[in-house]
């Protein structure tokens, strides 16, 4: 896992602390372990780490889901905005702009250029704390291992299950949030000190 972490920093993808937690594979009342043990490695972020870099996750379908979040997380920030500010804007945009509230109209840039600069950084602040609170989420690294007399085991023999994705389940990166984007099981007798460095860049390009 510290692997994983290092090769990923390179990346400037992550803001904050990594949590590294085990897979439990001890049962206990109400819960039955699937597996023989694993670990979990979480790399946090923010919306606004990643609005404000452009640096997005490539893998499509978390991309989308992303900029569907962000979008509409603007959206409700410029609205509340124009709420806070509508005496203002009035003198400076239509009643139907300041209404419907479109970035298109109403925005960072435009402010300024309108002389405007208390406003826009106002703005840019609203921007901010929508995209921020509320707005962590992970990229997540696990591998789970599983015995070759484990109901779940692929080839028969000892295995391991190498897997890579973000988790968007926000704040609390429950695996409801989990959205794969690599997955590869190998038997343990074939695992290399080569063969895990290539399957660490798979995970990690897979994002």
């Amino acid at each position: 896992m510290a692997n994983v972490s290092e090769e990923f920093y390179d990346t400037d993808l992550t803001d904050g602390e990594n949590v590294v937690e085990e897979v439990n594979h001890t049962g206990y009342d109400g819960f039955i372990p699937f597996t023989n043990g694993g670990f979990d490695l979480l790399m946090p972020t923010t919306l606004y780490n990643i609005w404000s870099s452009d640096n997005f996750p490539e893998y499509e379908p978390t991309r989308k889901l992303l900029d569907d979040v962000i979008d509409t997380s603007l959206k409700d920030s410029l609205t509340e905005f124009c709420e806070k500010n509508s005496e203002k804007l009035l003198k400076l945009y239509t009643p139907e702009q300041v209404k419907k509230a479109d970035n298109a109209d109403i925005n960072y840039h435009d402010l300024y250029d309108k002389v405007e600069g208390g406003l826009a950084e106002e703005l840019s602040e609203f921007e901010t704390e929508w995209l921020s609170q509320g707005g962590t989420f992970w990229y997540q690294f696990r591998v789970l291992y599983f015995n070759k007399d484990n109901r779940h085991n692929e080839t028969g023999e000892a295995e391991a299950c190498f897997m890579a994705g973000v988790n968007t389940d926000f704040e609390y990166g429950r695996d409801k949030g989990f959205d794969i984007s690599y997955e590869e099981t190998i038997k343990l007798s074939e695992l290399t000190v080569e063969k895990i460095d290539i399957i660490i860049k798979k995970m990690v390009n897979s994002i």
